[in-house]
């Protein structure tokens, strides 16, 4: 098959619908040290982009979101919980991990990232919940199971790694960054924030309401907010939330009094309505949670949002 044809069909089946003439996105994986370790992260784009970059953190323990296909098997991953989005690329269903061909066909340069190497390397050395141990990892408290602080995990120097291995190594040009997460990964995005320049925050079925909150986070607090410290990023930030989310460490409620306990003044809300849920997991990417069966929609609020586009209270 000749290039040129190649291209149409990945064209094809990446974006064009019916009618319309859809530009090319590219899926490549990419490795960064950082500190002592690596991280691995995916990027999707079209060759011309809009400047901005949208950093992507998926839930649950935040691994096993993309892969090549020969890693499928270790993530336990097959045709029913993954998507192959490019030649030996896929990605899970998390709402993010899914939709970032969404998001680059506005012009994104779209970065999903994984958990550092020497994360991983705890999940099995160690009897905690993995997702303790990712979430400690997220909002910069990581300890052993003795309590001991270990300082040399860093989610914000990696995330500095991340983006400049974009905007340097790969020469990508950025003039703003954006921290988008969903479900667990909302602890990352807004811890993040404010320790870098980061123009918006996009907080999607936000971890509001954890029972786990004292096992990882500083001082055992027990509420996002002085988990995460969001109250000191001084941009625009905003949540989106599924009115009927079951996942029991993201209420609809509780994610209400988030949003009335932040102090940032450029904030805005928006409730989600509608969709599906076909996975008996309420925390699962193919529920309310995962904003299933409303993909199109909260991708064009978001992007409306960040575009400076006004946004109503519900979809």
């Amino acid at each position: 098959m000749g290039i040129l044809r190649l291209l149409v069909l990945v064209c094809l089946i990446l974006s064009c619908g019916p009618g319309e003439v859809a530009s090319i996105v590219s899926f490549t994986i990419h490795e960064v040290v950082t500190r002592s370790t690596t991280i691995r992260f995916l990027i999707a784009k079209r060759t011309i982009t809009n400047g901005k970059m949208l950093i992507l953190f998926p839930g649950g323990d935040g691994t096993c979101h993309f892969g090549f296909f020969p890693e499928k098997a270790a993530c336990g991953r097959d045709s029913s919980n993954s998507i192959d989005v490019a030649p030996n690329i896929w990605v899970s269903y998390n709402f993010l991990a899914r939709n970032m061909e969404r998001f680059a066909q506005r012009g994104y340069v779209v970065v999903l990232v994984d958990m550092p190497e020497d994360v991983k390397a705890r999940f099995s050395a160690s009897s905690l919940d993995p997702k303790v141990i990712s979430s400690r990892y997220r909002v910069g408290t990581d300890w052993d199971e003795d309590n001991t602080t270990d300082n040399s995990l860093d989610v914000v120097e990696d995330v500095e790694a991340v983006v400049s291995y974009v905007t340097v190594t790969l020469g990508v040009p950025v003039v703003e960054v954006y921290l988008v997460g969903t479900s667990r990964g909302t602890l990352a995005t807004a811890y993040v924030s404010h320790q870098i320049t980061a123009t918006g925050v996009v907080l999607t079925a936000t971890v509001s309401s954890d029972g786990l909150f004292s096992d990882y986070c500083p001082s055992s607090s027990s509420d996002f907010i002085s988990c995460t410290g969001i109250n000191g990023y001084a941009g625009r930030v905003i949540m989106v939330h599924h009115q009927n989310d079951g996942c029991p460490a993201s209420t609809h409620t509780s994610a209400n009094t988030v949003y009335g306990d932040l102090t940032i003044s450029d904030k805005h809300f928006t409730t989600v309505t509608g969709g599906s849920e076909v996975s008996s997991n309420p925390c699962a990417g193919k529920t309310y949670h995962g904003f299933w069966g409303r993909d199109g929609d909260v991708v064009s609020l978001i992007l409306d949002w960040i575009e400076g586009r006004p946004v109503p209270g519900s979809i």
